[in-house]
This record gives C-alpha cells, sequence and structure tokens, in this order.
C-alpha cells in the first residue's frame, strides 16, 4: 500500500474552489441563455414588423408573428442570423440540463476520493 503513501488526493478544502467553478459555469450559462434569447426576439419582432403590416409583434415562447386580435399566422422568421441564435440558444439548453449530472458526478468523485485516500493512508 505504498502506493498512496505519496498521493495528495483531495482535501475537503477542495469543495469549496470546485463550487465556485460550478456556480461559475451554471451563471455563465444563464446570462449566456438570457443575451441569446433577447438578441432571438429582436431579430423575430424585426422580422415580423417588415414582413408584415406593421400592425404584428412577435411571440417569443411559439417564434410566431401574432397580430393585434392574437391570431397567431404559420409565419416563422428565417434569417442565417435568427437560425444562429435559435441554434445557439438550444446548445446552451442542452447543456445546461446536464449541469445536475455533472454536479452529481463530480460531488460523487471528491467523495470517492477523499474516502480513497483516507483509507489507504489508514491502512498502508
Amino acid at each position: 500500500m505504498k502506493l498512496f503513501k505519496n498521493k495528495k488526493g483531495f482535501q475537503v478544502s477542495d469543495i469549496a474552489s470546485i463550487a465556485v467553478a460550478f456556480v461559475a459555469v451554471a451563471v455563465a450559462l444563464g446570462i449566456g441563455m438570457d443575451v441569446l434569447g433577447n438578441i432571438r426576439e429582436d431579430q423575430g419582432a424585426d422580422s415580423c414588423a417588415l414582413r408584415t403590416d406593421g400592425n404584428t409583434t412577435f411571440n417569443i415562447s411559439s417564434g410566431l408573428c401574432q397580430n393585434g386580435t392574437g391570431t397567431q399566422s404559420t409565419f416563422v422568421p428565417d434569417s442565417y442570423q435568427y437560425n444562429a441564435t435559435l441554434s445557439g440558444t438550444q446548445a446552451n439548453e442542452e447543456l445546461a440540463s446536464w449541469l445536475p449530472t455533472i454536479a452529481l458526478i463530480v460531488a460523487a468523485a471528491v467523495i470517492i476520493g477523499i474516502i480513497v485516500v483516507y483509507l489507504a493512508r489508514r491502512f498502508a
């Protein structure tokens, strides 16, 4: 068991830095989603106003133009910029959906690392 004698492994104090890094990633994803959502909404509103009678607004939740009476048209903005922000938003959503799994794996790795190093030193 001299294999683990010089290994440092994880310390309990490492958890704080890992948590701060994880929170920073989550905040960056949230801000990125907000920025992309605002850009996409503006692009959709601009496209709806240009291609219709001017009394039409863009409904961000459905991605469709909506006239003053509330009926939605089947027109969907189709510019390269709109599609790029849509793809970016979908990619950020996909990455953000993995955050709980990533957090669980990191927590398990830290706990297992602490246990292995503790047991290896205790029984060595």
